[in-house]
Protein backbone atom coordinates (compact mmCIF):
# COMPACT_ATOMS: atom_id res chain seq x y z
CA UNK A 1 0.00 0.00 0.00
CA UNK A 2 1.13 3.51 -0.61
CA UNK A 3 0.36 6.66 1.35
CA UNK A 4 -2.76 8.00 -0.33
CA UNK A 5 -6.54 8.23 -0.14
CA UNK A 6 -8.69 5.19 -0.97
CA UNK A 7 -12.36 4.38 -1.38
CA UNK A 8 -13.52 1.61 0.96
CA UNK A 9 -13.39 -1.04 -1.78
CA UNK A 10 -10.00 0.13 -3.02
CA UNK A 11 -8.67 0.13 0.56
CA UNK A 12 -9.74 -3.48 1.07
CA UNK A 13 -8.16 -4.50 -2.24
CA UNK A 14 -4.95 -2.70 -1.31
CA UNK A 15 -4.87 -4.44 2.07
CA UNK A 16 -5.30 -7.83 0.40
CA UNK A 17 -2.63 -7.06 -2.18
CA UNK A 18 -0.28 -5.85 0.55
CA UNK A 19 -0.67 -8.66 3.06
CA UNK A 20 -1.66 -11.87 1.26
CA UNK A 21 1.55 -12.43 -0.73
CA UNK A 22 3.50 -12.43 2.55
CA UNK A 23 1.06 -14.38 4.73
CA UNK A 24 0.96 -18.15 5.13
CA UNK A 25 -2.35 -18.38 6.90
CA UNK A 26 -4.88 -16.81 9.22
CA UNK A 27 -6.62 -15.04 6.33
CA UNK A 28 -9.76 -14.93 8.47
CA UNK A 29 -8.10 -11.99 10.26
CA UNK A 30 -8.67 -9.98 7.09
CA UNK A 31 -12.43 -10.66 7.25
CA UNK A 32 -12.49 -9.22 10.77
CA UNK A 33 -10.39 -6.24 9.65
CA UNK A 34 -12.87 -5.52 6.84
CA UNK A 35 -15.81 -5.65 9.29
CA UNK A 36 -14.06 -3.09 11.49
CA UNK A 37 -13.37 -0.84 8.48
CA UNK A 38 -17.08 -1.03 7.58
CA UNK A 39 -17.95 0.05 11.14
CA UNK A 40 -15.55 3.00 11.28
CA UNK A 41 -17.16 6.43 11.76
CA UNK A 42 -16.02 9.70 10.19
CA UNK A 43 -12.83 10.82 11.88
CA UNK A 44 -12.02 7.41 13.36
CA UNK A 45 -8.37 6.45 13.30
CA UNK A 46 -7.16 2.86 13.05
CA UNK A 47 -3.78 1.20 13.07
CA UNK A 48 -3.15 -1.94 11.05
CA UNK A 49 -0.22 -4.31 10.65
CA UNK A 50 0.29 -7.64 8.98
CA UNK A 51 2.66 -10.48 9.66
CA UNK A 52 3.28 -13.94 8.27
CA UNK A 53 0.47 -15.49 10.30
CA UNK A 54 -2.21 -12.83 10.46
CA UNK A 55 -3.14 -9.20 10.79
CA UNK A 56 -4.15 -6.76 13.51
CA UNK A 57 -6.50 -3.79 13.09
CA UNK A 58 -7.34 -1.61 16.09
CA UNK A 59 -9.82 1.25 15.74
CA UNK A 60 -9.43 4.12 18.20
CA UNK A 61 -7.34 1.98 20.59
CA UNK A 62 -3.68 2.98 20.16
CA UNK A 63 -2.67 1.34 23.45
CA UNK A 64 -3.97 -2.07 22.38
CA UNK A 65 -2.32 -1.65 18.99
CA UNK A 66 0.99 -0.83 20.67
CA UNK A 67 0.71 -3.92 22.90
CA UNK A 68 0.03 -6.13 19.88
CA UNK A 69 2.81 -4.43 17.92
CA UNK A 70 5.31 -4.97 20.74
CA UNK A 71 4.28 -8.62 21.07
CA UNK A 72 4.54 -9.41 17.32
CA UNK A 73 7.28 -6.89 16.47
CA UNK A 74 9.84 -9.34 15.11
CA UNK A 75 7.28 -10.83 12.69
CA UNK A 76 5.65 -7.66 11.37
CA UNK A 77 6.25 -6.72 7.75
CA UNK A 78 4.65 -3.25 7.66
CA UNK A 79 2.15 -1.16 9.63
CA UNK A 80 -0.24 1.59 8.59
CA UNK A 81 -2.57 4.23 9.98
CA UNK A 82 -6.03 4.47 8.41
CA UNK A 83 -8.30 7.49 8.96
CA UNK A 84 -11.86 7.66 7.71
CA UNK A 85 -12.16 11.11 6.12
CA UNK A 86 -15.58 10.89 4.46
CA UNK A 87 -18.48 8.69 3.41
CA UNK A 88 -16.23 6.64 1.13
CA UNK A 89 -12.78 8.13 1.73
CA UNK A 90 -9.96 6.66 3.80
CA UNK A 91 -6.48 8.14 4.14
CA UNK A 92 -3.60 5.72 4.60
CA UNK A 93 0.01 6.26 5.61
CA UNK A 94 2.73 3.90 6.70
CA UNK A 95 3.74 4.20 10.36
CA UNK A 96 6.63 2.97 12.46
CA UNK A 97 5.37 2.60 16.05
CA UNK A 98 7.85 3.24 18.82
CA UNK A 99 8.80 0.52 21.20
CA UNK A 100 7.31 0.81 24.66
Amino acid sequence: MIDQDYTKDDLKKAMLNEACPNMIGFYSDMVEDFKLIDEMNYGDKAQWFYRKQGTCLEVEDPQMFQQNFDYWEKQIFRSFEIIRRGKDLYSVREIHPKHS
